[in-house]
């Protein structure tokens, strides 16, 4: 039908640019300006959430294929993150049915997030950087995220935005390691490491509107109406994604790929709370 090949555009094409587009918010200046302990503590709470995210999927008794897709999307970006290694992963390993549960699974417990840990932050008495810290580092999405770091305040929201920011930056260096350590779809993983460092093509755009951002900083109205499509481009396929998988997989799959993204989640938000305290 018809109606697929747009929900197939919808979910694969925006999902796509909207990464490339989150490249114009990061520069190598930012992540430089987090400092040595903190970025530090970022990589080790990313760690543990990934990690966390394949030891809930071997739990529930899912491949590990949907604890990296649920890990890694906690850890980094959300349904952004979720697409990037969804294209490393692809639909022989893992179906179209558990990529979309995670997909949605990672959006609303974003959105859940972007409303409770700003309150959480005010009744653990955190100073502002310890708030901005702990949202930058927990929240999934990036527009989420930076607006649950100004909802505190307007110092928490400064650094919630370099937090995140710097754990949109590890996109790429985390796609290439997992496409390293899995190999590509129909590639073995003793092959040579060319072929297992294939990368999607908007991967290496993101990572390129990152290097040009770096060299050549975008204008501030020209970066807020990036952000703006991308949250845009990824939302419309997040819901395309769900409306072009079939119901009736959906209900035989079940909510157990929505399991390791739910302990990622929690193993998150642990660990950023333990680091907001000892770096924020």
């Amino acid at each position: 039908p018809r109606s697929h090949m747009g929900l197939d555009f919808a979910s694969r094409t925006c999902l796509r640019f909207g990464v490339v587009l989150l490249g114009l918010q990061v520069t190598f200046s930012q992540i430089g300006s987090l400092g040595p302990a903190p970025f530090a503590a970022l990589v080790a709470i990313m760690t543990v959430t990934f990690l966390a995210g394949v030891a809930g999927a071997k739990l529930v008794g899912q491949s590990r294929y949907t604890g990296i897709l649920a890990g890694g999307a906690t850890a980094i970006c959300g349904a952004s993150a979720a697409m990037a290694l969804y294209g490393i992963i692809g639909r022989e390993r893992l179906s179209q049915s558990q990529f979309a549960i995670t997909l949605v699974v990672v959006s609303l417990a974003s959105a859940l997030a972007m409303s409770l840990y700003p309150i959480l932050a005010e009744y653990l008495q955190l100073t502002d950087s310890q708030a901005g810290f702990l949202i930058g580092a927990s929240i999934h999405d990036v527009a989420q995220a930076i607006g649950g770091g100004y909802a505190f305040s307007e110092s928490a929201g400064s650094y919630a935005t370099i937090v995140k920011l710097s754990r949109v930056a590890l996109l790429a260096p985390v796609v290439i390691v997992t496409g390293l350590v899995i190999g590509n779809v129909g590639q073995s993983k003793d092959g040579p490491v060319w072929k297992r460092l294939a990368l999607p093509w908007f991967i290496v755009a993101f990572f390129g509107v990152v290097l040009l951002n770096s060299l050549a900083p975008i204008p501030a109205p020209a970066r807020d109406a990036a952000l703006s499509g991308s949250k845009g481009l990824l939302l419309i396929a997040v819901i395309a994604t769900a409306m072009r998988s079939r119901l009736d997989l959906l209900m035989e799959t079940g909510l157990k790929p929505a399991i390791p993204v739910a302990i990622a989640t929690v193993v998150s938000f642990v660990a950023s709370l333990a680091a907001a305290m000892l770096v924020g």
